[in-house]
């Protein structure tokens, strides 16, 4: 799967896969970025949300933020990666559980019925970026609306826009 050898060049080793409705969806693992988008360099570049014990549970963004209460202040970036033959929408919020939970749950491969739909002209490949911002002293992190970067930059920043390409 071409999406899967893209994350794993830029360095997400486990992304997690989602059935949706018409498709599926490809979520990175919550990535800590510098404050002009770059990637931090491993060790340090990924956040352990495994810790928390309700992000999987209940399975919302909210359960991503409050998991990153341990995570040292900073800045943090998800990608989502939407393969759908239906139309994507997207109201740009996500709260810090949400994001954990989508970044720990999942599957890690796609289930064969969807693995086996060749890809048609009707299908539709979206990016959807979080990026999320904790302050000193903060609990949680809290989503920027909008966020600094466009998609674009941050699939460069994250290095992944050169493997996401038309080839």
């Amino acid at each position: 799967m071409r999406l899967k050898q893209a994350f794993a060049h830029a360095g997400f080793t486990q992304p997690r896969v989602y059935q949706t409705c018409g498709g599926f969806v490809l979520i990175s693992s919550v990535e800590r970025i510098r404050t002009d988008g770059r990637s931090f360099a491993q060790p340090g570049r990924f956040v352990d949300m495994s810790a928390s014990q309700s992000a999987v549970e209940d399975f919302s963004l909210s359960g991503v933020l409050s998991a990153m209460f341990r995570v040292q202040p900073g800045r943090y970036r998800l990608i989502a990666i939407v393969v759908s033959d239906r139309e994507v929408t997207f109201d740009g919020s996500m709260t810090q559980g949400e994001a954990q939970e989508l970044s720990t749950g999942g599957a890690t491969r796609l289930p064969q019925a969807i693995a086996a739909h060749p890809f048609a002209a009707d299908f539709a490949v979206t990016a959807l970026l979080y990026e999320f911002e904790k302050m000193p002293g903060s609990g949680t992190a809290t989503l920027h609306r909008p966020p600094r970067f466009t998609a674009q930059q941050h699939l460069q920043f994250a290095g992944l826009l050169g493997g996401l390409a038309a080839r």
